[in-house]
């Protein structure tokens, strides 16, 4: 018996054929909520919660930001190490670079469509 294939959710823009003008100008496939104001922390901007179409919610996703460029990192879980090391889990993470990038596109229209970003 074969395992079942994997279902890789279409992100809107993802075929790689649109301009970047194209792309920013569609309406974000993601909704964006809880927005917590954390400037003044470095380069963190803020944290989200992010709606995906599928109905998946992923929390404590951040924006960080320095100068003209942004960038968005997934939740971390944050831990100790046996020498006393303070270090970060990735807890979710894309299959690929350019399904990545089209994920903080995604989220980066949607936080300018709601003036938080």
């Amino acid at each position: 018996m074969q395992p079942p294939k994997a279902i890789i959710p279409r992100w809107q823009g993802n075929e790689g054929t649109q301009t970047q003008a194209e792309h920013q100008s569609q309406q974000p496939s993601l909704k964006v909520t809880n927005w917590k104001d954390w400037n003044g922390k470095g380069s963190l901007r803020g944290s989200f919660s992010v709606t995906l179409p599928s109905g998946l919610i992923l929390h404590d996703v951040a924006l960080f930001g320095k100068g003209d460029a942004r960038w968005v990192a997934m939740p971390r879980q944050r831990y100790t190490d046996k020498a006393g090391n303070t270090s970060f889990k990735t807890l979710v993470e894309f299959a690929s670079r350019k399904v990545a990038d089209n994920f903080r596109d995604q989220v980066l229209i949607a936080l300018e469509g709601a003036r938080l970003a």
